[in-house]
């Protein structure tokens, strides 16, 4: 059985990945401390314990742009930092022999990012090769932190893949909001009959949406079966309209809420593309069949 170490593995989509039987996720109880780390660091120190695991998939991240820039380095660079340099650690004593029963010495370092590395501007659907030229705290330190796992991991020998996922959807997000996951939240006041939502462009803009369920079963396909030292992108075979979304959750729950058509704030303007779509070739070349349409998954969110 194919086993993962989990970095976030309590997070919106790191719990739906989680399978007590062939994961761990790491907790600061499970790694050892290291007082010369910087202080800001302490409450994840390293080296980390023993790494039996063929892969580690790592989901830990802030989750916005509307998040301030020291957040964002700490968490997206700093933390990553530390964590590969003690990921590092664990492999050396695995390849030593210095700690038994340890598969350390091949596993592979999987980076959770996301589409926002992508930027304004790209040619649809941007595909793994596409140019990447992000604005705001959360876009632009998520590229960078590729750039840190795929030139870490070269340095030092250390195999890993990059996976680019589109807006994820569906199941239950305790820390939706407007920022993070507006989906979830505009369903949740239609349900409540909030009497009008305001949509930037009137919602006539493209995503790529896919249901959790789907992006964790893309995920561990990409772990089981994907290429090392690349990229994948995680998505669904077409976008979806906005509007069309919130039409069907309006029509579902026989809501009288009302969607107005307004102007996205400057700030959008800046760290925001209009349109997003992502090609999956690479996923569905590894045997990736999407269970959960749209359709299904906003009805869900209904319910």
């Amino acid at each position: 059985m194919r086993k993962y170490k989990l970095y976030g593995g309590t997070g919106y989509i790191g719990s739906y990945f989680y399978n007590p039987l062939d994961c761990e996720i790491v907790q600061r109880k499970d790694i050892e401390r290291d007082t010369k780390q910087p202080a800001y660091l302490q409450s994840w120190p390293g080296p980390v314990r023993a790494i039996t695991a063929n892969d580690i998939v790592y989901f830990l991240s802030t989750t916005s742009n509307y998040e301030d820039w020291h957040t964002s380095i700490d968490t997206n660079l700093s933390l990553l930092s530390a964590i590969l340099i003690s990921v590092k650690r664990s492999i050396e004593r695995a390849q030593n022999g210095t700690e038994k029963n340890a598969a350390g010495a091949n596993c592979v370092f999987n980076y959770v990012s996301s589409w926002f590395v992508y930027g304004k501007d790209c040619k649809l659907p941007v595909n793994e090769k596409s140019p990447t030229n992000p604005n705001g705290s959360y876009s632009v330190t998520k590229l960078a932190a590729e750039q840190m796992v795929r030139s870490f991991c070269e340095l030092n020998g250390i195999r890993y893949r990059i996976l680019r996922l589109c807006n994820v959807c569906g199941g239950h997000d305790p820390k939706a909001s407007l920022q993070k996951n507006a989906l979830h939240t505009l369903i949740k006041d239609i349900k409540n009959n909030k009497h009008s939502i305001n949509l930037y462009h009137g919602g006539n803009f493209l995503r790529s949406y896919m249901h959790v369920k789907d992006v964790c079963e893309a995920i561990r396909l990409v772990c089981e079966k994907g290429e090392v030292n690349t990229i994948y992108n995680i998505a669904p075979d077409e976008p979806s309209k906005f509007i069309d979304l919130m039409e069907q959750a309006r029509t579902s729950m026989k809501s009288k809420t009302t969607f107005y058509d307004v102007g996205p704030s400057d700030f959008h303007k800046v760290v925001q593309t209009k349109d997003m779509h992502l090609c999956n070739k690479k996923l569905k070349a590894l045997g990736f069949k999407q269970r959960y349409t749209m359709t299904e998954t906003i009805e869900e969110l209904c319910r």
